[in-house]
């Protein structure tokens, strides 16, 4: 009876017990994997149930990572055994909760990145007037497509699309509405470019730039090529309505105008002022003085000419069919040249545009506005 008990007793050890591994070390190890499930357990309820979207899960995650790391070692080392393939499979469970605590960390990181590159790949477009460059915009469609994998690796599909609504949405949205103004932008050229050769092209063009920007925001960008789109609008009708133009504009004239003037030119003149608007509120203040006084001064007798303190570009589009039809414009940055004279932010400044006709009768367009910082920005001033 001695014996069979004493087999038993050595069968059980050997059954517990795999070859080469103390009694010691596997208890160790369970109580390392019990550990390592306390600590997976705190991670899972961090990421799952105490979600804010923008803070990293710091010490849960290190502590699971460290006490599961710990674990899965101390099993690697038991001798191959059933019960060790318990152990591994427990083990792998808490190494995917630690590897989603690590996605759920990335993708809290990775919007701040994000936004790093929309403000210096995007938003400056927006915001500005600079001519953008297509290779800002495949830079940052180049990092979107590395850094937008982190939002689709993290765990659950509720928590994965709400990273995605909160973060990643926003971030696509400017960068698509940057994609069709850069589109606006073509369309805008080609019908520039097309408006005296071929009216209907040049509709065809603005119809599809007004689309592009109805997909976009407000926006300095869009602002401006609405400018343009009403500026090249405009120029077309008056092409077929065979009306002769004239356009002033704050900013490039392709940009928009902000005032515009109709005047068959024969036999008649045609002065610009561009003055300091307190100094002289009135025609009759502008009327006594000398154009080299005032920020700047034109005069249809000096056309294609620097007048006083400021360029004036002047084009004479007279053709034997049509003759005395003058287009020009004004561009308030160029007034903040280098050799010009200074225009501070926060100065009215005001635009008066006469013409005088054969019969003595006078037409007057006038606005009055502030220098503001973008348009001194702007100005070429070193």
């Amino acid at each position: 009876m001695k014996k069979i008990l004493g087999t038993l007793i050595i069968g059980s050890l050997l059954y517990v017990l795999p070859d080469n591994v103390s009694a010691t070390s596997l208890s160790e190890t369970e109580r390392q994997v019990h550990l390592a499930a306390i600590a997976s357990t705190i991670l899972h309820e961090k990421y799952t149930q105490n979600l804010d979207y923008k803070t990293l899960i710091g010490t849960p995650y290190i502590n699971a990572r460290y006490e599961v790391g710990k674990a899965k070692k101390m099993v690697d080392s038991l001798s191959n055994s059933e019960r060790k393939k318990q152990l591994l499979t427990r083990v792998a469970g808490y190494q995917k909760i630690v590897k989603n605590g690590n996605a759920y960390n990335n993708a809290v990181r990775t919007y701040p990145i994000l936004v790093n590159y929309k403000e210096k790949y995007l938003d400056v477009f927006l915001n500005d007037s600079r001519p953008y460059i297509i290779k800002d915009y495949n830079y940052f469609n180049y990092k979107l497509s590395l850094l937008q994998p982190n939002y689709d690796k993290v765990y659950g599909k509720f928590i994965q699309n709400e990273f995605k609504t909160r973060y990643l949405n926003s971030i696509k949205k400017t960068r698509d509405e940057v994609y069709y103004l850069m589109n606006a932008k073509k369309n805008l050229d080609l019908a520039m470019k097309s408006q005296y050769g071929n009216s209907e092209e040049s509709y065809r063009q603005l119809t599809n730039a007004l689309a592009c920007l109805k997909n976009v925001s407000t926006s300095k960008q869009k602002e401006l090529f609405l400018e343009q789109y009403t500026l090249i609008k405009n120029i077309l009708e008056d092409n077929q309505a065979g009306r002769d133009y004239f356009y002033i504009s704050k900013g490039s004239y392709s940009l928009g105008p902000t005032m515009k003037m109709y005047s068959n030119l024969e036999g008649e003149s045609v002065h610009l002022w561009i003055a300091d608007a307190e100094k002289y509120p009135s025609y009759e203040s502008l009327k006594k003085v000398d154009g080299k006084k005032v920020y700047g001064y034109f005069s249809s007798d000096h056309a294609g000419y620097t007048i006083s303190n400021f360029n004036w570009t002047y084009r004479d589009w007279s053709s034997a069919y049509h003759t005395n039809i003058v287009w020009g414009y004004w561009d308030i940055d160029w007034i903040n040249n280098e050799n010009d004279a200074l225009i501070p932010v926060g100065k009215k400044i005001k635009v008066l545009f006469e013409v005088v006709k054969e019969n003595g009768d006078v037409t007057l367009n006038e606005e009055v506005f502030t220098m503001t910082e973008d348009l001194f920005r702007k100005a070429h001033v070193r």
